[in-house]
This record gives structure tokens, sequence and C-alpha cells, in this order.
């Protein structure tokens, strides 16, 4: 087949050569009714392998003899590159296209169709990084037209079940990218339009693109309008205008980008994103020679607003991702993505996630992604000034994420907690099959009564929680980390006050036991509650917890299980001038995490505790101290 620079340079040698016009009229229509189509072929396959840098083999080659010249190629077959696997590159159960004689002497050749039906496409990444595709760019680049005007002007595009799959030497993570069937036109002063529809990674979608004028594409003289909706697990719209510097530069500004989960816009370039709520934002696409940004960003995320600029970067061995984001108002549940969970339903959620979140359990159970953490790197600062957070009443986030090395750590870790803070580190390993996790965070001056804001008794709610908790886990997703965590640590309460209200509420009986009778809307005062824990393949054990109150001393321990979702607890109440005979039925709560048994009596009370005397019983850091030696040491972190 002629390549369309030689058609160039025949069509201006033409110009002075006009009484050659008629010679090679009649010898290409006698070329269209003698000529056989495999006659060409040997010379089809050079071309094809001259201008993809591979070698190419056609099973047959077929003329549609006519004005509107039709090329029809079976069986093609394009090599993979030497270090590939033997699989081709590329084939192709059948190939046609059409073009019109009398375009190879105009400005521009006119193609009125090109169909592809049935074949594969492999793309495949070598350890350093390197596409199979690579070096058959190359070619095709020297082969390609020296002027934008060069490009055919194509009628009908028809693509019709072909796959597209894609591999990873080094992680060999293997996926089916995409089967698609597409149709549009790309001709002249026409506007472009795309569509098709397909699956992606064996989950159906449609699409469509849509743009100004193929003539402004091929030719930039400003803005080019461009529109992509995707449809299918997720939804997802692109609008923009496309401009080009003039040192090749290319942006698409304006670009409004939404969708119902942003990890999706991780999955073309195997980045571990975390799930989202529905998205909403605004910035500028950049594409650079080896990475692709989205900069000054800003818009929503499910109910927070989000700002900022992120960069893919797929120019190295693994792609990697960096930026920041900064929020003024975030909404704690939007982050539930982070370990797998899903928002609740009640909150801003796609179809997809509201159904996920109500078959979900107490604990997230999503997998996590290996073979992605395995090849990528990520280096991104998430900011937020102030958080929704009615429950957990988080005030502020300041969180550092890098993945690097097989190895995602959160360093720092800062986080307002109810007038106090929570500072620490957490890592994920993902360097074994079984990926483990380590969660070290220490709380300092954490407010009690923040967490009773909206009843009727935080005025008589008060104190300070302080401590420390250090677990190491390992499992397939965050459930089955917490369910097999080891470590420990300790909780401390400094000049606590509890409501009479709470204790009403908890029962005659119960109050009675404790010796917290009361009467009326007034507070107990609490001095000092510890309680060491102990963390045992996800058993969080607690003895020697220690709660004094101005009338007596409440002894508790227990424990939780993650895996079993249950507790075992049992509290008993010694007056300051304990005696035998003063020894109260013990409170027990056992079942369900979210729904126990609260009794009074029915086991043994605990032996004698060897406490001190009665001024030392109120003295809080002799029992900080007591409790810290009771905790075991951190675990050695993977």
């Amino acid at each position: 087949m002629l390549s369309l620079r030689r058609l160039r340079v025949m069509k201006h040698a033409l110009k002075y050569a006009f009484g050659s016009l008629l010679l090679l009229i009649l010898g290409l229509t006698a070329a269209t009714f003698f000529v056989q189509g495999n006659h060409i072929k040997p010379f089809a396959e050079n071309a094809l392998s001259a201008a993809l840098g591979r070698e190419t083999t056609i099973g047959d080659l077929y003329l549609d003899k006519g004005w509107m010249l039709g090329i029809t190629a079976t069986d093609i077959s394009v090599a993979n590159a030497d270090w590939a696997p033997e699989e081709p590159m590329a084939e192709l159960d059948e190939l046609t296209i059409r073009f019109r004689l009398f375009s190879l002497f105009d400005s521009r050749l006119d193609i009125p169709l090109i169909r592809a039906r049935g074949g594969s496409v492999e793309i495949v990444r070598d350890t350093d990084g390197k596409l199979n595709w690579s070096s058959a760019s190359s070619a095709g680049d020297a082969a390609a037209p020296e002027e934008r005007s060069e490009i055919p002007s194509i009628g009908e595009i028809e693509i019709a079940d072909v796959k597209i799959s894609y591999l990873d030497i080094t992680s060999q993570r293997s996926d089916l990218l995409l089967a698609a069937n597409i149709e549009g036109v790309l001709r002249g002063k026409q506007d472009v339009f795309l569509k098709g529809n397909g699956t992606i990674n064996q989950s159906p979608f449609t699409f469509e693109f849509a743009g100004g004028a193929f003539d402004r594409l091929i030719n930039p003289d400003g803005l080019y309008p461009v529109r992509i909706a995707i449809d299918g697990p997720t939804r997802l719209r692109i609008e923009g205008q496309l401009a080009t510097s003039e040192d090749g530069e290319t942006r698409l500004t304006s670009v409004r980008l939404t969708g119902d989960d942003f990890a999706d816009l991780g999955v073309p370039f195997g980045l571990p994103l975390p799930t989202t709520p529905p998205y909403d934002l605004n910035g500028t696409v950049l594409f650079g020679d080896k990475a692709i940004s989205l900069e000054d960003f800003a818009g929503r995320i499910g109910d927070s607003d989000a700002s900022g600029t992120l960069t893919v970067d797929y120019g190295n061995e693994e792609p990697r991702l960096t930026g920041s984001i900064y929020s003024k108002r975030l909404d704690f549940d939007d982050l539930a993505g982070l370990i797998g969970a899903q928002p609740d339903p009640d909150e801003t959620a796609s179809e997809s996630q509201q159904k996920a979140a109500e078959q979900q359990g107490l604990l997230p159970e999503t997998e996590i992604p290996v073979a992605l953490f395995r090849s990528a790197e990520i280096d991104i600062r998430l900011i937020a000034d102030s958080v929704l957070s009615p429950v957990a009443k988080v005030d502020n986030i300041d969180m550092h994420f890098i993945l690097k090395d097989d190895r995602l750590t959160v360093k720092p870790l800062k986080a307002g907690i109810a007038n106090g803070e929570l500072t620490g580190e957490i890592a994920l390993n993902v360097r074994d099959d079984i990926p483990s996790a380590d969660i070290d965070v220490t709380l300092d001056g954490v407010e009690l009564y923040r967490f009773f804001e909206d009843t009727d008794f935080v005025q008589q709610m008060g104190g300070a929680v302080s401590g420390r908790i250090y677990v190491i886990g390992s499992g397939m997703n965050f459930a089955e980390i917490l369910e097999a965590a080891n470590g420990g640590g300790h909780l401390v309460l400094r000049n606590g006050r509890i409501s009479g209200l709470i204790v009403e509420a908890a029962g005659l009986d119960i109050a009675e036991s404790l010796g917290l009778l009361i009467g009326g809307d007034v507070s107990v005062d609490m001095p000092c509650a510890v309680a060491a824990i102990t963390a045992n393949r996800g058993v969080l054990s607690f003895k020697r917890g220690v709660i004094s109150t101005s009338d007596s001393l409440l002894l508790t321990e227990g424990s939780v299980d993650i895996g079993a979702r249950s507790l075992d607890i049992r509290v008993e109440a010694r007056e300051r001038d304990f005696s035998l005979i003063d020894l109260k039925a013990p409170v027990s709560i056992r079942g369900p995490l979210q729904d126990p048994d609260i009794r009074i009596g029915g086991i043994d009370p605990f032996p004698f505790f060897s406490l001190p005397d009665e001024e030392a019983q109120v003295n809080c850091d002799w029992l900080i101290e007591e409790a810290r030696k009771a905790a075991p040491g951190r675990p050695g972190s993977r």
C-alpha cells in the first residue's frame, strides 16, 4: 500500500505534468480490474511491517474493484516484541478499508470506511517499564505525515469484538481491560463522534466521544471542544477544551470531571486508589511527555469540598502518583474507602455503593489489591481544616501517604479529636503473600463531653482521655487484620464526670450493685479511670481496670473478641473502706457487640485486688503506672 508521504510527493509532481494524469488514472483503473488481492499481499505485508516496526502477516487480501476501491485483509497478525510473550501483539480477523481513487490527487486521502472485526490487542509492560508497543510507535512516527493536513478524512469507523488486554511482567498482573464495539465518524468539517459498548474487566459499559469538526482536531487553531461519557459499573463524564501550545504541550482546559468513584480513574494507570463517593471536579488536565496532571482542581468528593493537584508519572518502572488534596470541610464518612469500607447508605453514595453498604458487616471485608500496591508508587498529602464527624468527633486531619517498595505508610498521621489530638503512624506491608499492617497511635487530651454534645446530659460529662494503642496484624482485608491483631496499650481518663441520667438509664439494680445510687441529673465524679489492654490474635483483653469514683472503686476485666464480634466484661464495685463483707454482686456484660446482655450476679467476684492504702487509691499517677506495667511491650514492626 502506498504511503501517504509518497502520495503527497506524487500529488505535487502531477501539478507540473498534467498530461500524465490521464495515463495514471487509466493505469490505476486497469489495476483494479486485472490485479488480484493476493498478488499485492507481499507488498502490503512489507509496508505494514515497516510502518509498525513488527513483522506483520496477512492471511488473504481481497480487492473490491471500482472507483471506490475496497481492500479487505483477513487473519492479520502483528508480532510481539522479542522480550514479550510469544503471542502476537495484535491480531485481527478482518480489516476492510475503502477509499476513493480520485482522492489520491486531492489535498487529503478520502477513506469512507474502516471496519475491523474480531481480534485482540495485547499491551505488555516489562521490568524496566517499557511497553511492547513503544518501538512500534517509533517506527510509526518515522512513517507519519509531516503535516497534519496529510491525515486522511475518515467517514465511518466500525470496530467489532476487539479485545484489549494488559500484562505487567514485574507484578504478573494481567487484566482484560477492554472488549469493545466502536462506530463513528471522522470526516472533514463534520463534528467528530464515536460511540461504542463492551466490557472493562468483565463489567459491561457504553461510551460516547463527541468533539468539534475533524478538521479542527488535526489542524488546531484554538480550543477544541471535547465531551466524553462512560457508563458502566461506574459513571464518568469529561467535558473541556483541548488546546496545544507552540512547544507541543497539550492541555484540556475548563475540564469538568464527574463520576461515581474516584478509584476508577486509577484503573488505566494501575494505581490503587481508595473507593470514594461520587465526585464532581473542575480543573485543567495537562498531557506531558510521560505524565498526566489534573492541575488546580476544585469541587466535591461526596459531601466534602476538595482542591489540589494530582500527577501521574508513567515514565518510570512503576506508575507514580504525587500531589496534594486540601479540604476546608471534610465529611469523615467520605474517608471510609481508606480502610475498604463503603459510605453509609444514607450518605452521598452511588447506587452500587449503597447496595454494598447495606450488605457490609461490622468491619469492612474489601480485599486489599496486593498486585496494584506492588506495581505502583504514591506520595499524597491530605489536609482537612475541619471535619464533619458526629460520632468520632474528628476536628481536623493531616495525613501523608507514601507507597514505595511494596509498603504503604501514613506518616505523619495527625488528627484533632474532641479538642485533643491523635498522632502516630500506620504501615501496610504487601511484600508477603498475605499483607500485614502496623498501627501505632497516641491519644492526648481527648475531652469526654464532646461525644455527648447532642444529648441532654452533656453538661454533666467531663474528663480527658489519653493513652496509646499499638497493634500488628495480617490478613487480606481490614477485618482479617484486626481479627489477627497482636499488641496492646493503655487508656486513661483524668478528672472525669458522668451524668446521673446515664447511671439511671442503666437500671436501678445495676446502679446499686456498682455503688452509684444518686438522685436527679447530677454527675458522678471519676477522678481517674485506667485500663491496660492486651491484644492476642484479635482478642482484646484488659485486667485490673480501675475506675475511681468519689465513693467507690469500680474494678473491671474482660475481653472483646473481634473475630467473634462479641464481648465478655465484668465490673465490680468496692467501697473505699473495703472489706470482704462489703463485696457487692458483680455486673457482667456479655454477648454480641451490637446487642450485649447485662446481668447482675451469677459469676464469681474478683480475687482480692492488691491495692494500696485508701489515699493511694485515688492517686491517678500510681494507677497509670500500674496500667503501663501491665500492658505488653510493642511487637516488632513488619
